[in-house]
Order: C-alpha cells, then sequence, then structure tokens
C-alpha cells in the first residue's frame, strides 16, 4: 500500500507524457534541486519492498559531493553521503536486501563502499575496495544471485605496471573478504595512453559479465573466480526472464544518412552469448545516437533509451525503443526538450512491469539537475486508431488498395481481410489478404490480382498493436473490370489503371507521347511516354495511373502517366476508321473525357482515323480538309486541321486527299474546348485522289 501511495503521490498530481506502451509515463521529477550546482550521474536501485533509492554527484568548481534519496516515506528525502567525492554506483544484495553504495573518494582516489539498510538512515563507515593497484575511476559493482559481489575500478597512465592504463577488479563471495585483483580488461595500444570505454558489469545467476570498448564491443564473464576469454559483444546487456540477452552498442552508421551519422544497434544471444544473431538498428537517427541503456521488464519486453539529435545545432533529447511482445515499437523523442541538452542518460531500471529511468538535463538556471521519470504498468485495453484515406480502385481483374497507417506509437501492422458477399467483421472473418508493418502515419499499398472481373470484392482493413488491441475496421468495396480505353477517360486523375492488349497506332517520341486503341477500333488513347522500342502495330500491357493534358489552361484530352510496357507482342499495324469531318473528335464522354468544340456521335479522342476531301488552306505544317461535312476550324477556316508528318509537306488548297492520324487534344488561344485536329504520322498516311 505504501508504494502505492508513492506512485500516486509521485504522478498523479504530473501531466503526462504520452504512452509508449501498457502504461504512461510521468512527467520528470527533479530529484537534486540544486538550482547552482551541476548534479549527474545518478544510480538508481530499488529494494525487495519496491521502493527506489537514487545517488548521485553534484559539483561546483572543486566542490564535489555524493547525495542519496529515496522515496520510502512516501515523498523523496535527500541527505548527504560524502563530499569530495564523485560517480557513484548504488546497488542491491539480491539476498539480504542491503543497500551497497560505491564512489570514488577525490584526492586520495580510493574506491570506497558504504552500506545500510534500505530504511535505515545512517551509513556504515567507508571501507576502501581496491588494491593492488590501488587508486581509479569507479566504473560498476554488481551482484551475483548468491549475493556476490564484483567491484571494477579504471586504473589510468601508471608507468610502474603493464599495461599503464587497464579495468581492474574484485570479488567478494558471499559472506566473505575481498579475493585477489584481476586484469579485466586492457587496450593493446596501451603505450599510446588507450585505454577501454564504457565498462559496465551485468549479471545474469552466478555468471557477472564485463561489457566494453576496445576496437569494437567487447565482453567477458566472471565465474567459478576466472575471467573467460575476450569476445565480441556489446556496449550494454540486458536479461529477460527467460535468459535472452539483448547486445546494445552505438556505432557509425555503414550506409549514414550524412556525413556524421550514428545509430543504435542491437543483437541477441540465446546462450549465454557464445554467439549472436544479426544485428538491427533500432534508431535510424539521421545525425547522432549515443549512450543507450536498457533493460527487460518481468514479462520479457526489452526497453532501450539512449540519447539522440537530428542535426548538428539541436540539443541532445531522451528517446525511446521498445520491443513488445516481439513487436518493435516506433522510435519518439522521450524528453522533448527544446534548447536543453538532456546531458546524459544515466541509469535505467525495471521493476517487475514498471519502469523508471533518471538522467540529468540542463535547467533553465544553465546548471544540471537529475530527473526520474516512471511508467506504472496498466494492461493496455486501448486499440490503436483506424487507417485512413483507405481506397480501393477496380482495374483489369485486380483491384489496387491503398492507406495511410495511424500514427499510434504502438501501433504494430495493418490486417486486410476480403468477402465477396459482405464486409469482414474482424481480422479472422474473412480470406487474409496481408499483414504487414510500415512505419505510423506512412502511406502503403497493395495490389490484389487474380479477382474474376464482375466479382465485387468487400475489403476491411484493421490496425494492431503489440497487446492484441484491434481498431475499428476501414471498408471498401471494389468491382474488377475489363478496362478499355473509354473507360480508363472515365476514371479520376491518379487512379491506377491496367491496359491489357492493346494496339500501337502512333509513336511520337519527340512530344514524348504515343497513342493506343481497343483491337474493334472502338476507342483509343494518350500514353504519356516517348515510347521508346515501341513500333505501330505493337500489341502490349501498360500500367499507369491516370491524368489529364491540359492545353492553353483548359483540360484537352485523358492520358495514361507513368507507364510501363509489361508485354510487348509484334503485330499487323491497325486500320484507320473511315469517318466524316463532322464526326472527328466526337462529343464529350463523361464530365472528365472532353471532345471537341460543337462535338457530335461517339467520342473518339486518341483513336486513328481517315477522312478525305479538298484541301481548303494551309499553313506551314498543317492544312484543312473538307468534306463537305460543314466542319468550319475555330480561326474560320472551312475544314478539319490536319497535322503534317515531320517528312511531309502540306499538300496545295484544291487538291483532294485522303489523311490518315490519331485525334488529338488540340485547344486554340481564346477557346476552351478542343478543334478537330488529326495528327499524320508519316508521308505513308497523305493520299493523293486527284
Amino acid at each position: 500500500m505504501a508504494r502505492l501511495s508513492l506512485f500516486i503521490v509521485c504522478l498523479v498530481a504530473l501531466s503526462a507524457l504520452p504512452s509508449a506502451g501498457q502504461g504512461t509515463w510521468s512527467q520528470p521529477v527533479n530529484l537534486s534541486e540544486s538550482p547552482a550546482r551541476f548534479s549527474t550521474d545518478a544510480s538508481i536501485a530499488a529494494d525487495r519492498d519496491g521502493f527506489l533509492h537514487v545517488a548521485y554527484w553534484e559539483f561546483l568548481d572543486a566542490d564535489r559531493r555524493i547525495y542519496y534519496t529515496t522515496n520510502r516515506s512516501g515523498v523523496w528525502q535527500r541527505s548527504l553521503v560524502a563530499t569530495s567525492a564523485r560517480t557513484p554506483i548504488l546497488k542491491v544484495n539480491p539476498v539480504d536486501g542491503r543497500l551497497h553504495l560505491f564512489y570514488r573518494q577525490e584526492g586520495t582516489e580510493a574506491i570506497l563502499e558504504v552500506t545500510k539498510d534500505p530504511g535505515g538512515s545512517v551509513w556504515s563507515a567507508p571501507s576502501r575496495v581496491d588494491a593492488s593497484p590501488a587508486g581509479g575511476f569507479m566504473l560498476d559493482a554488481e551482484f551475483d544471485s548468491a549475493g556476490g559481489l564484483y567491484v571494477a575500478w579504471l586504473h589510468l597512465f601508471d608507468r610502474s605496471i603493464y599495461p599503464n592504463s587497464g579495468v581492474w577488479g574484485r570479488y567478494r563471495p558471499p559472506g566473505g573478504a575481498w579475493g585477489p585483483t584481476h586484469l579485466i580488461a586492457f587496450h593493446p595500444d596501451d603505450h599510446h595512453e588507450k585505454f577501454p570505454g564504457g565498462f559496465n558489469l551485468v549479471a545474469w545467476g552466478r555468471r557477472i559479465y564485463g561489457l566494453y570498448d576496445v576496437n569494437g564491443p567487447k565482453m567477458k564473464w566472471f565465474e567459478n573466480g576466472a575471467w573467460s576469454a575476450e569476445r565480441d559483444g556489446a556496449h550494454r546487456a540486458a536479461f529477460s526472464p527467460s535468459g535472452e540477452i539483448a547486445g546494445i552498442w552505438a556505432m557509425s552508421n555503414p550506409q549514414p544518412h550524412s556525413g556524421l551519422d550514428w545509430d543504435i544497434y542491437v543483437r541477441f544471444s540465446y546462450d549465454g552469448g557464445l554467439t549472436w544473431g544479426p544485428s538491427r538498428d533500432v534508431s535510424d537517427c539521421p545525425w547522432l545516437a549515443r549512450s543507450p541503456e536498457a533493460t527487460y521488464d518481468a514479462s520479457g519486453n526489452l526497453h532501450i533509451f539512449y540519447q539522440r539529435k537530428n542535426s548538428d545545432p539541436e540539443q541532445f533529447d531522451m528517446w525511446y525503443v521498445g520491443r513488445v511482445n516481439g513487436v518493435w515499437l516506433t522510435t519518439w523523442n522521450f524528453t522533448q526538450t527544446p534548447g536543453r541538452t538532456g546531458g546524459s542518460l544515466d541509469s535505467v531500471l525495471a521493476v517487475g512491469n514498471d519502469l523508471h529511468y533518471v538522467y540529468s538535463d540542463n535547467t533553465a538556471t544553465g546548471y544540471e539537475d537529475v530527473f526520474l521519470v516512471s511508467r506504472i504498468h496498466e494492461p493496455d485495453v486501448t486499440p490503436p486508431a483506424s487507417v485512413s484515406d483507405f481506397t480501393a480502385s477496380p482495374s483489369d481483374g485486380r483491384v489496387y488498395l491503398s492507406w495511410r497507417n495511424p500514427t499510434d506509437r504502438d501501433y504494430t501492422g495493418t490486417v486486410i481481410v476480403f468477402r465477396t458477399d459482405r464486409y469482414p467483421a474482424s481480422p479472422g472473418d474473412g480470406n487474409m489478404l496481408l499483414s504487414r508493418r510500415t512505419a505510423p502515419g506512412q502511406l502503403d499499398s497493395f495490389v490484389h490480382s487474380g479477382i474474376p472481373n464482375g466479382v465485387t470484392v468487400h475489403y476491411a482493413a484493421f490496425a494492431t498493436d503489440p497487446y492484441g488491441n484491434i481498431s475499428a475496421p476501414a471498408l471498401r468495396s471494389a468491382t474488377p473490370l475489363g478496362i478499355t480505353a473509354i473507360v480508363a477517360k472515365t476514371l479520376p486523375d491518379g487512379s491506377p489503371v491496367d491496359l491489357f492488349r492493346k494496339v500501337v497506332t502512333a509513336v511520337f517520341p519527340a512530344d514524348g507521347c504515343f497513342y493506343v486503341q481497343e483491337e474493334d477500333r472502338s476507342s483509343g488513347i494518350r500514353v504519356a511516354s516517348p515510347g521508346t522500342g515501341l513500333a505501330v502495330g505493337d500489341r502490349v500491357d501498360l500500367r499507369g495511373s491516370m491524368s489529364t493534358r491540359y492545353i492553353s489552361g483548359r483540360p484537352s484530352e485523358r492520358q495514361v502517366v507513368s507507364a510501363t510496357v509489361m508485354a510487348l507482342r509484334p503485330g499487323m499495324p491497325p486500320v484507320a476508321l473511315t469517318m466524316t469531318g463532322r464526326a472527328v473528335g466526337g462529343a464529350a464522354f463523361s464530365t472528365l473525357a472532353p471532345g471537341v468544340i460543337g462535338g457530335v456521335g461517339l467520342h473518339n479522342m486518341g483513336l486513328l482515323v481517315r477522312i478525305a476531301g479538298r484541301v481548303t488552306a494551309t499553313s506551314g505544317s498543317y492544312f484543312w480538309l473538307d468534306d463537305g461535312s460543314g466542319v468550319v476550324d475555330p480561326s474560320g477556316t472551312r475544314g478539319v486541321m490536319v497535322r503534317c508528318a515531320q517528312d511531309l509537306s502540306a499538300p496545295l488548297p484544291g487538291r483532294f486527299v485522303a489523311a490518315t492520324g490519331v485525334v488529338e487534344g488540340s485547344i486554340p488561344a481564346g477557346q476552351t474546348a478542343n478543334r478537330r485536329l488529326i495528327r499524320m504520322r508519316s508521308s505513308a498516311d497523305l493520299t493523293f485522289l486527284d
């Protein structure tokens, strides 16, 4: 009850940070409250009753002190432990529950230990731990499961011994005295004053692991009174309740986003660290991610915290990523403190399924304080938001699906199922189409193919989280159909389109387009692609999206853009459809497919046609052809306008000719719709009849 009351005191009065898992994170609690001093290097531990204990050191110039604070009384109470001291490490003996605090005494450089009961107020007299060599920097301490204790320190630049610099340590068995000193690690380039970096200890059962960096992440373990050989490892490690080891480290990304690109990596071992699986980048930071800390909760979920900034001028913030029920959550800025440094991520602790971490951060006064943030475990029963912008666009034998993932941080995937009789009610109610994850808020798409034309398909899209919660469905239906050129023209801009078994009627590489039509000459359409490698008569399958070609700021003709030719089969050149001049272009087909001014009859924009008549006028590479059907061009000239091919000169007025070409969009200045225009492909498209 006392522990529950404590958390109510700490959390209820605070507005909450966003949730990233099962529970809500508290706002930071200032544990040091030293407005004119610097507080850092906090170490956190929990006693057997679940209460928290934190030690840190505080300094201003040469004045350095160790402070201790606990919440056993229901409020945080701070006390001074030592002066002229720094770098505290706080541990709890798992057997008797006693607190052990280690620190470095300034001046003598001695590594000292003090102890007390968790509920007590008086620390024991200091006792010295380091020996042979004595003096150095406190690195870490760790208890094994039997209550045996190992302490490690860094002894530097001592020319009287080899190595001059190294990590040393001693083990004290349960109820016994300190054993001999061990040389744990050193740098092979020791004579250049290099030494192992980032050394820390972590225990699993009776084995104590040492992790550090010497030309990359390294690891060894202490067991049965001796250290193992050095092997590849990590900078930090965490153990799940089942014994899975997560090895975490920071390093330069081999495929950088920018010149400076460091990321946080993790890999897993299932045999005590003898072998490791592949590494995974869990930060994907564009600039600099560093200083990871990690822990497992009692349910076996992994939680990783690290420092990050996304560009050089930015300040560091604390970031989080978790793997919950085997699924990785999205990284997110945990502290969100613009203009503050997020000075250092000091320590992370799991107590059951509750999480706590302490870190140092600049304050408004320009100094630095130690902060605590906690997440008290609560079952997550809130489903993620539904996917949005869900569309189902039918095509020939397929449906193009697109959607946007919800922005929930614990979003883990989208599941789409379908039925042909009704909408699915749940992910298990129908045929599974896909189950996959992309980033929260990201647009995604999928092509459902192999559907018989004319069959209506009902889709339901569900968003999921790692806790088994499922969103309300997003619903869409679509009916695939054979797509002809005229049907494609009725689709809105941006709609995906498949055109199968179409005939190439014209290729205009200089204009970056070609035309295709149906085998039965019922309709044709422009394709905005150079048509490289295509020839008139080729039979092609196309995939692209619909668009509208604008001329003089007005919609002129529908076209396929971003087209890909999926199949190519040579064939006989198509025969043009002979028609009157008045029928050229035809009327509009729906509001999306414009026709021509005064157009009558069937829409035939984009079709290969042939007309015959007398040449009434010429202008450069254009001429007008009148067949007596009463067509008057917007210029006032009688007849249909014809554009000559590059290898052809316009015939003289008065000649009787037949012209073959595609009906192309052409809107004169000042007009709002197409004139009738036939574009010839080569000199073979002109036949003299007189």
